[in-house]
């Protein structure tokens, strides 16, 4: 999905409405992001958990959608936030929560500005985090440790299984 995201955002195509619905599994199990450049739902008086703070088309609100499904898949709910807009951030005892807890609390910011520039640069954040896990098992043994399954599967793989 950020794949996808990174590709359009750099030939100049905003998708505008990233949501769940609008993320659909073939029967290969690849991932196709759809309704590109269909108007935003962005209405001012309706709690809309996609839609950034500032509910402008910009590839800065697409960054927050995509922040907003990360924590949902990560802690299986929607983001909240303090008073004062910051984030608060659950508890990932099977990863090194600092790491995660910087890429949600950069892709989700309230303020645009302290957003990822763009989806190529978190996707290079989530990536260094991924290769700095490291295994707890040897060779030839099943892999228990879910660090290990968060480095060899996408989460939506892991989705995807669990729905099947």
């Amino acid at each position: 999905t950020a794949e996808a995201l990174d590709f359009a955002h750099k030939n100049n195509i905003i998708h505008g409405n990233v949501r769940p619905a609008n993320i659909l599994f073939t029967r290969e199990d690849k991932i196709k992001v759809t309704d590109f450049g269909l108007p935003p739902h962005y209405r001012m008086n309706e709690k809309n958990w996609y839609a950034p703070p500032e509910r402008e088309v910009s590839r800065q609100a697409d960054i927050f959608a995509l922040g907003v499904i990360m924590h949902q898949l990560l802690f299986g709910k929607n983001p909240e936030y303090d008073r004062e807009g910051k984030l608060f951030l659950g508890n990932l005892e099977w990863v090194n929560p600092d790491a995660i807890n910087t890429i949600l609390a950069k892709t989700l910011a309230l303020r645009t500005a302290e957003r990822y520039r763009s989806i190529g640069e978190l996707l290079q954040e989530w990536e260094d985090f991924r290769s700095s896990l490291s295994p707890k098992h040897t060779p030839g043994t099943p892999a228990h440790d879910k660090t290990e399954l968060l480095k060899s599967e996408s989460l939506w793989q892991r989705i995807l299984k669990k729905i099947k």
